[in-house]
């Protein structure tokens, strides 16, 4: 997770080009361990910390994840922040294991990604919750998400100076546990499509997150404690594939596809009702946001689609004639999921007339 070659809050855990593999939330991607405490585990001067992160960065790391902050912000860290992003980097902070108070800096800088903590219950981690770890973490508007931040598996240092004998604690706790979880998961989104910005990510990786608040009863899409909610790795690389898939090769030639920004994802039916605001594309996309993407078997058959239809609405659009065909194809669907019990008579009366002129043959 983190690459405990020092303490862990002492480390910005850079997921780079560059350093050593470590198998995690995102398999297969590098560390770039940057040390910014002394031998005696304090922070080394807010210039020095900045330089860290401008090393990182600077050394091809996209991703920068911080287990570790201050209670009074830093002019020059904060410059070094802002830097990391304006080159493309997605900068990850813990928010701080405080209960009832504000998010920590650097996590507060509207640059960062501030990330919060849940349980082993998928429930946020607050003092009174189910969890064996008393604790809580710091809440405000500055919190972006919250990821699983208790009684996690890491590497360890050797002996002593670890938090445990061996190589590896089974109880790393808090938003610096969290904080590496999060930064996985932005890893896995990068991986998938490097052409993602620093706005793009942080929007796919809090529109994709999962409200775990069982008590919230208000409608507001983000809150203090849990942000935009609880990180969800399978949505999220569902999210950048349709992005990819909207960039693919048709819109890239310049070919007038009707799948720009606004298309949705529902290509073959943008393709070929000519247009992403058509009425009877808006049902489909309704569909899919509302059933196909709140289950397992719904998100792979939409991930299988995003990956296979871009060029064969690209070949539709371009045909008149199949343009017509597929239009009369999908007016049932969409009929069906507009008028579903309507839809479902309609299917049992055609069931019930089969069956009877089967008997009527056998007779």
């Amino acid at each position: 997770n983190q690459g405990h070659g020092t303490s862990c809050a002492g480390v910005i855990g850079a997921i780079g080009n560059n350093g050593i593999g470590v198998i995690g939330v995102a398999p297969g991607v590098q560390i770039m361990p940057v040390r910014i405490v002394d031998d005696t585990g304090i922070f080394v001067e807010d210039d020095d910390v900045a330089a860290g992160i401008r090393w990182a960065f600077q050394n091809g790391a996209r991703v920068l994840s911080n287990s570790w902050g201050y209670s009074m912000p830093s002019a020059e860290v904060h410059e070094a922040i802002i830097e990391a992003t304006e080159a493309g980097a997605v900068v990850l902070f813990a928010c701080g294991n405080s209960q009832g108070e504000e998010v920590r800096y650097p996590a507060r800088y509207p640059e960062a990604i501030a990330v919060g903590s849940s349980n082993q219950c998928d429930e946020p981690k607050r003092i009174d919750d189910q969890s064996m770890d008393l604790y809580g973490h710091n809440s405000g508007p500055e919190v972006s998400v919250v990821a699983p931040g208790t009684s996690m598996v890491t590497t360890d240092l050797m002996g002593q100076e670890g938090y445990s004998a061996g190589n590896y604690t089974t109880n790393f706790n808090g938003t610096s546990s969290a904080t590496p979880v999060a930064a996985g998961v932005v890893a896995l989104m990068l991986s998938e499509y490097p052409a993602l910005t620093v706005g793009e990510v942080r929007d796919l990786l809090q529109r994709t997150a999962d409200d775990i608040d069982p008590v919230r009863l208000v409608a507001d899409p983000i809150n203090d404690l849990l942000g935009f909610g609880r990180v969800n790795a399978d949505a999220a690389l569902l999210a950048v594939e349709t992005k990819r898939a909207l960039g693919g090769s048709a819109l890239a030639a310049g070919k007038n596809t009707g799948l720009g920004p606004n298309g949705g994802g529902c290509f073959i039916a943008t393709a070929a009702y000519g247009s992403a605001l058509h009425p009877k594309v808006a049902v489909l996309r309704q569909f899919r946001d509302e059933h196909l993407l709140t289950n397992a078997p719904g998100r792979a058959f939409t991930a299988f689609y995003y990956r296979n239809s871009p060029p064969i609405a690209a070949f539709i659009q371009d045909r008149p004639l199949l343009r017509a065909a597929v239009r009369a194809s999908l007016t049932p669907v969409v009929a069906a999921i507009e008028y579903p019990l309507p839809a479902l008579g309609v299917a049992l009366a055609l069931a019930l007339v089969t069956f009877r002129l089967r008997r009527l043959r056998r007779v």
